[in-house]
């Protein structure tokens, strides 16, 4: 098997080559339908004349996706939607139905990625579209999943943004008419909460201070108002840490050095690689384009293997690659 490898080629015809149960995790975009061309191939996918042939297509590959994927592993693949005219023609959940009509696959979430940076859309007639699922499928229930790598990843992100967490609240604080014993109680619980944080005990709060913020309505006695109105505030803390949800934010990237338009978020590819597989795991993506797969496997510590049709992408992302796997030195390219 070429493992740490991008192969400029067709992928169907590629994953055919590879040996049933070697693959821990395929993680992929394929190229969306009729949006842009990728390669003057007329095998690129994407250019199908209907919305059904292209999907035929796409199973095509997944059913090869099954048969190398081990039964521990997992699948990720995100697909945009089109509209024609005004209309959605709701292509990814069209796939994911297929999907588990014809192959023997779990959809065990359909992960919203919300874009922070959307492209505008010059129809007035609706909203931006903002977002595009990733669909995780497994094979069996028996499936990686490490909750805790993903975790411990999250609280790292969360310890880096936490330097201003809780900053609005100290300033209101200051301008309330507490008194200062209320001041300086009201600061150290803001202080206690945001470690609460910092550690993933719970993802986010709010504070109410008397004079500054209205009392519940019909608020319970005993309850927070009298909070409020006995110490001079109450926090709300929110349970359940944000990686556990099934929308998640990143802005989409550009890489400079390629000549790809359409790249996912490489952050974004390495905390579901963390979620989805082991250390030294073979992450597989048919449809490599810029090589951000790839990138994040490295970075991650798992290897790679990357097809694409278009050979300037395959030239590029081996280049960028081939760089941080000096930079790596863990690696042979």
């Amino acid at each position: 098997m070429l493992i740490n490898k991008i192969i400029n080629g067709n992928s169907l015809n590629v994953l055919k080559k590879i040996e049933d149960n070697s693959i821990d995790l395929v993680f992929t975009s394929p190229p969306y339908f009729n949006l842009r061309n990728y390669s003057t191939s007329d095998e690129e996918i994407g250019r199908e004349e209907s919305v059904d042939e292209y999907i035929e297509k796409l199973i095509d590959i997944m059913r090869e996706c099954c048969r190398i994927v081990k039964k521990s592993g997992n699948i990720i693949i995100n697909i945009g939607d089109k509209h024609k005219d005004l209309s959605l023609l709701l292509i990814p959940y069209r796939f994911a139905i297929k999907s588990l009509e014809e192959l023997p696959l779990i959809l065990v979430n359909d992960i919203i990625w919300s874009k922070l940076n959307p492209t505008p859309s010059p129809n007035k007639k609706r909203l931006v579209s903002s977002k595009e699922p990733l669909f995780h499928f497994a094979l069996s229930s028996k499936n990686t999943y490490n909750i805790s790598e993903f975790q411990k990843n999250n609280i790292k992100k969360v310890k880096n943004k936490s330097k201003n967490i809780g900053k609005g609240y100290f300033k209101l604080i200051e301008e309330s008419n507490l008194t200062e014993k209320e001041k300086n109680n009201a600061k150290k619980e803001i202080e206690k909460t945001i470690k609460e944080i910092e550690y993933g005990k719970i993802c986010s709060f709010r504070m109410k201070i008397r004079g500054i913020h209205a009392l519940a309505y019909g608020g319970q006695k005993g309850g927070r108002n009298t909070q409020i109105q006995n110490n001079g505030f109450t926090i709300i803390k929110m349970n359940g840490e944000s990686m556990k949800k099934d929308v998640i934010e990143y802005p989409v990237e550009t890489i400079k050095g390629t000549n790809h338009p359409a790249i996912y978020p490489q952050e974004m590819v390495e905390d579901l690689i963390l979620l989805l597989s082991n250390e030294g795991d073979i992450i597989l993506d048919p449809f490599i384009g810029s090589g951000t797969t790839a990138f994040a496997a490295i970075q991650t510590g798992r290897k790679f293997i990357g097809i694409d049709i278009n050979n300037d992408f395959c030239k590029s992302a081996k280049e960028k690659i081939g760089k941080l796997i000096k930079e790596k030195n863990n690696l042979l390219f």
